[in-house]
Parts: C-alpha cells; sequence; structure tokens
C-alpha cells in the first residue's frame, strides 16, 4: 500500500508524463488515441466520489481513487461510446461507469494462476461446450475497452484488489498486468508512449509483458530464481526498439550458458538488436542438434538478412548429414517456405528413402528461379512410385516445354490410372491431363 506522499508524487509525475506523452504523439500514433486524444475530464470530489461508492456498495482502490479525483474522470454517458478520457487503448471510463459495471463479491473467478482448479474446468467447459459462466468476472469493474471483445478490468473486491487485467468476452481467457496497482500501470502506458514504443509501426499490444528498461527486465531475470519469470523478463524486451551495450553483454552470456527457450529468447532478442554479437551463435544453432533451435536461427535472419547465407548453408548441411527424416524434413520445410534453398544441395534429397523429404526438395527444387536447369532431376522424380513425389514435380514443371520431361508422362499414366477415386490421385490425374493438353496444342 502506498503512502499518502508517494501517491502525490506519483500523480505530480504522470500530469508530468502525460503532457510529454500528448506533445511527443501529437500525430495520435498510439491505438486508440484518436478517441481519448489525451484529454482529461474534470476531477471528481472526495465527496462526490463517496457518494458514488456508497450507492453502488463498494469503495474503489486507492489508486484509481487517487486518480479520479487528482488527474481526471471521464463524463459518465461516455462508458456508452466505448470512450474515456486519456489513457491506454480507447481511454479510461468514469468512477460511476466504472462502479456501475461492478457485481461484488468476496470470491472472484478470475486469477493469475492459470492451475487454478475452476480457472482450469471454465477453460476446459469453454473449449469443449462453450459454456461461458456469467459471473466469471465477479469482483472486477470495466475501467476500459480494448476494442472487439477485449475489455480491462480493475479488480475493486476480493483478493485481486488493484489488479488491472485484460479479459477476453469471446474466450474468457485473462491476463493480469504485472503492475501493483493501477497508477504503476497508467504510468508504464505513458513511459511506453514517451518513448515511442507504442507509437511505432509495429508496436506492441499494450501491457501483456512485464515493463520496464533492458536494465531493469535483465536485473529481474538474474534475480529471480522462477524459470517462468525469467522468461516473462526475457518478453519483456521484446516491445523495446533498442537496449545498451551492457544489456547486449549479459544477453550474450545467457545465450552462451542457458539451453531451451531461456537461450532461444536470448539469441532472437541479439540478433534484433545486436546481430553481429548474434553471429557465432547463429552458427552455433543452425547447426545444433535441435532442429527448433536450428529453424529458429533460419527464420530470426530476417532481422539480419546478410547473416541468412551463412545460416542456409548450415541448416543444409544439417540436413544432408542427419539420418533423421524427420529432421530433414522441417529443415527442407522452413528452407522451401523461405524460397532461399540451393538447387545442387537439394538435389540428392530427392531421393532419400523418405517421401516426405522427396516431396519436400522436389517442391524447393520447383521455386527455384533456376529450377529449369533440374529438368534432369524432375524427369527422374516423375518415376517415383509416391503420388506425393510426382504431384509436387507436376507443379514444378507446369511452364516448362520439354521433350523429355513430355516422354516421362505415358509412365505416369500408367502408374496411377488404376489408382483413380482418391482425391490425391485423382488431383495428380487432372494436373497430368492439363499438362498433355497443353503440350499437344504447342505441337498443334
Amino acid at each position: 500500500m502506498k503512502t499518502e506522499r508517494e501517491l502525490a508524487d506519483q500523480i505530480d509525475r504522470i500530469h508530468t508524463k502525460l503532457e510529454q506523452a500528448r506533445s511527443i504523439d501529437s500525430d495520435l500514433k498510439a491505438f486508440g488515441a484518436r478517441s481519448h486524444r489525451y484529454r482529461l475530464g474534470p476531477v471528481i470530489s472526495e465527496d462526490r466520489l463517496v457518494d458514488l461508492e456508497t450507492r453502488y456498495g463498494a469503495r474503489l482502490p486507492s489508486a484509481f481513487r487517487a486518480f479520479v479525483m487528482h488527474v481526471g474522470n471521464a463524463p459518465a454517458h461516455l462508458y456508452r461510446e466505448y470512450r474515456g478520457i486519456a489513457g491506454p487503448f480507447y481511454g479510461i471510463y468514469s468512477a460511476q461507469s466504472v462502479l456501475r459495471s461492478l457485481v461484488i463479491s468476496d470470491d472472484p473467478i478470475l486469477t493469475d494462476d492459470q492451475r487454478d482448479p475452476r480457472m482450469v474446468k471454465i477453460l476446459d467447459d469453454f473449449e469443449k461446450h462453450l459454456i461461458i459462466p456469467d459471473d466469471m468476472t465477479r469482483g472486477f469493474a470495466v475501467i476500459a475497452s480494448q476494442g472487439c471483445s477485449y475489455d480491462t478490468l480493475l479488480g475493486v473486491t476480493g483478493r485481486h484488489r488493484g489488479r488491472v487485467v485484460t479479459f477476453n468476452d469471446d474466450n474468457r481467457r485473462a491476463v493480469f498486468a504485472f503492475e501493483a496497482d493501477f497508477l504503476d500501470w497508467y504510468e508504464r502506458w505513458l513511459d511506453e508512449v514517451i518513448a515511442g514504443i507504442l507509437t511505432h509501426r509495429d508496436a506492441p499490444w499494450f501491457g501483456l509483458t512485464m515493463g520496464g528498461d533492458d536494465e531493469t527486465l535483465l536485473d529481474f531475470y538474474h534475480a529471480t530464481s522462477d524459470p517462468e519469470m525469467k522468461i516473462e523478463a526475457l518478453c519483456g524486451l521484446y516491445k523495446l526498439l533498442q537496449i545498451t551495450l551492457s544489456s547486449v553483454e549479459r544477453l550474450d552470456t545467457i545465450a552462451s550458458e542457458q539451453t531451451g527457450p531461456l537461450r532461444q529468447l536470448a539469441l532472437e532478442l541479439l540478433i534484433k538488436h545486436a546481430p553481429e554479437v548474434a553471429r557465432p551463435h547463429l552458427r552455433s544453432a543452425a547447426s545444433s542438434e535441435d532442429v527448433n533451435l536450428s529453424m529458429l536461427a533460419f527464420r530470426m535472419t530476417r532481422h539480419a538478412p546478410y547473416l541468412a547465407e551463412e545460416v542456409e548453408d548450415a541448416s543444409i548441411a544439417q540436413a544432408l548429414q542427419s539420418d533423421d527424416d524427420g529432421i530433414i524434413a522441417k529443415i527442407l520445410d522452413v528452407l522451401a517456405a523461405f524460397g532461399t534453398a540451393r538447387g545442387q544441395e537439394l538435389t540428392p534429397l530427392a531421393f532419400k528413402n523418405c517421401k516426405f523429404v522427396r516431396s519436400i526438395a522436389v517442391k524447393s527444387l520447383g521455386r527455384l528461379p533456376n529450377s529449369v536447369e533440374f529438368i534432369p532431376t524432375f524427369q527422374l522424380t516423375l518415376r517415383d512410385e509416391s503420388h506425393e513425389v510426382v504431384s509436387h514435380t507436376l507443379d514444378a514443371i507446369a511452364d516448362f516445354d520439354d521433350p523429355r520431361l513430355r516422354g516421362e508422362f505415358p509412365g505416369v499414366r500408367k502408374r496411377f490410372e488404376t489408382k483413380r477415386h482418391r482425391p490425391a490421385i485423382d488431383k495428380l490425374m487432372e494436373e497430368l491431363e492439363r499438362l498433355e493438353r497443353g503440350a499437344s496444342l504447342r505441337a498443334d
């Protein structure tokens, strides 16, 4: 619980930061800013607030009371228009609107413990039967709309009094803010507007990750022994537009010493903020026996395109050396999706034992700008016994007019004609017939 002095100091900071945010985001780029335009309504007197609290039977948390009495209070009618005064998303509703939305309860259902048996049952019932309890948000009041089915809630009664929650009314899922109370959450919003986090093109959705700058988040990472909270701290770094050299060094150490999700997160953050520092980690990850890590390395080169080729080399080398068809297929699938695999390395994979590997290799060859150079390979894959491989080959040669390929069509027809009336085979035969008709028209 904050002292009156601490609340007063925070209110002063909020007034100052609100002016800064209004000036910095003069183009109203932050989500919802065009609705509230950083405007405040007249504050409410304590006597009037007490009257409202008495009428609705609940006292608002001290941080929210301080806000509406010393920062601003929206006109009550704006609640019906999903608008409010300056604040996250479409703005903060009036004290009266907030109290009117409250269902008083000392035993709220919503909790930040996803292992809570009641929450598990509610989410399970929703997934299986679309059953939605009417009183799921009891003890909480709506303080803002985030648009669509999302609302911002404030705990008013019960054990979560004072906590801010993002709530999806469609699937009944809730995300509790990391901040201790409303004012901390509100001040964080101002900080992120001022820092440009919430106004740039790829702005994150506010409040779903841990707040703070890079030094604060990494200090928390090292202070906690809870692996899940360590992950939360690293996830909080994603929203930042830049980090200090000291933070880069700390992430470098995490990427070197940790395994699993912590290593992956640190690697992603290094690629985003310090690609050159990430380079050795990328090389190591790309050739890792952990296929998820190697694929992550490749995907993340979008932040550092000039590293893509060497990472791709490591990924292809891993595919060629691996005896695990599952690993080969995963690697090829990602390379095919990015359209960056090279033909000479792919050709041997078109003849592997696993038909799925062969299929993806052929599909990748077909996407290459120089795919016409691999007609001899396509001749051989048209003779494959797998309809998946042949189908991908027909797709790959759809724009080719070459007698070597046309010479393989009768053999394809002979192998699969008797297997018609299966959707995949029917599709293969339709594509074959289309190519045959095209070849016939060109011959005429």
